[in-house]
């Protein structure tokens, strides 16, 4: 059964891992403002200590922390959006914690010209973490801040 939950967890994180290889340094470049997004949590997220609240804050500490040129506004249109997906199987947790930035983009025919406008992930990164509920929460709250850590060192690659 342990398997089968890591096998899942690991499609999704296949799944959402690469987002059209659209993590090129120019999906970063003019990047001004963002609102922060927490996708709803599980029944095993709250189980293991996490609320929205508190991953939303640890979010937005670390913009304001390694980003401090961006600014956080509810009204972006750009957003960093976090995502944790929790299962509890034989007495172990198994938590996929994703964050990504989705971006206003240009939607292009395969000859270049425009078609219009949408919302796609840019920049994302994932992580898989096993083990008892009793140290997840501070951890997927470690990784959450890590990963836009990761996202800030795109960001100013993209933007010297």
């Amino acid at each position: 059964m342990r398997l089968r939950v890591i096998f899942v967890l690991m499609a999704v994180f296949v799944l959402s891992a690469a987002p059209l290889k659209a993590q090129r340094a120019n999906a970063l470049k003019n990047l001004t403002q963002v609102s922060i997004v927490v996708e709803d949590l599980s029944d095993a997220d709250a189980k293991i200590g996490l609320t929205r609240t508190t991953l939303e804050s640890q979010a937005l500490v670390a913009v304001k922390r390694d980003m401090p040129k961006v600014s956080v506004n509810d009204s972006a249109i750009g957003y960093v959006y976090v995502r944790i997906n929790t299962l509890f199987s034989n007495g172990e947790f198994v938590a996929n914690v994703d964050v990504e930035l989705k971006r206003p983009v240009t939607v292009l025919t395969e000859d270049g010209a425009p078609i219009g406008p949408s919302i796609a992930t840019v920049w994302g990164k994932t992580v898989v973490l096993t083990g008892s509920g009793s140290d997840m929460a501070s951890r997927v709250l470690a990784e959450v801040s890590l990963k836009i850590t990761e996202l800030a060192a795109a960001y100013y690659k993209a933007n010297p």
